[in-house]
């Protein structure tokens, strides 16, 4: 803790507040307190006690947050991969796309997230029909019911991923024609 406490206190709160708006934990916020290492530190007088402490969140963040993963939401992979998170969590749970727990950077609570190389793969592999039909520029029905005549199948059971998946192989050199 600085010799001097700061006198100019904007942007300082109270220690529990504090704690809580940088999701630390509190006994990491006195660590960092005994060993020096947050600066920005006022002192309230008219409170006694731990209390009294005024702390800058955004200072404790900095030295708690951990590294950001790099990996994906589901929220994000939908956006990505053009459907919906309830179709992205469809393809997890029937084991057509692979996740990853790791823990949120700010919050560290634990999260199913997707790693990019693995939706890079899925992407590569896969294509849903409504992308499909958007690059052919052909109507989804008439598509669906045209590669079904000629014998190319979904690449999972639509009614399990909520959503129509092809295998690129299998509807690869089709023309706007099919």
């Amino acid at each position: 803790m600085p010799r001097t406490p700061l006198s100019d206190t904007d942007g300082l709160f109270r220690f529990r507040s504090a704690v809580r708006r940088s999701k630390a934990k509190q006994s990491e916020v006195l660590r960092l307190l005994m060993a020096g290492k947050l600066q920005r530190v006022g002192i309230a007088a008219e409170t006694h006690g731990i209390q009294a402490l005024l702390l800058d969140p955004n200072e404790i963040a900095n030295h708690t947050t951990l590294p950001e993963h790099g990996c994906l939401s589901f929220r994000r992979a939908s956006e990505e991969l053009a459907t919906t998170s309830t179709v992205v969590k469809a393809l997890v749970v029937g084991g057509y796309l692979k996740t990853r727990v790791e823990r949120c950077a700010r919050t560290r609570i634990p999260n199913e997230v997707i790693d990019p190389l693995e939706l890079e793969r899925f992407r590569s592999e896969f294509i849903s029909l409504d992308q499909f039909a958007n690059e052919h520029k052909a109507a989804r029905r008439n598509l669906r019911q045209t590669l079904s005549e000629i014998g190319v199948e979904p690449a999972f059971p639509p009614e399990k991923v909520r959503a129509t998946f092809y295998r690129r192989a299998d509807v690869s050199g089709w023309s706007k024609s099919v």
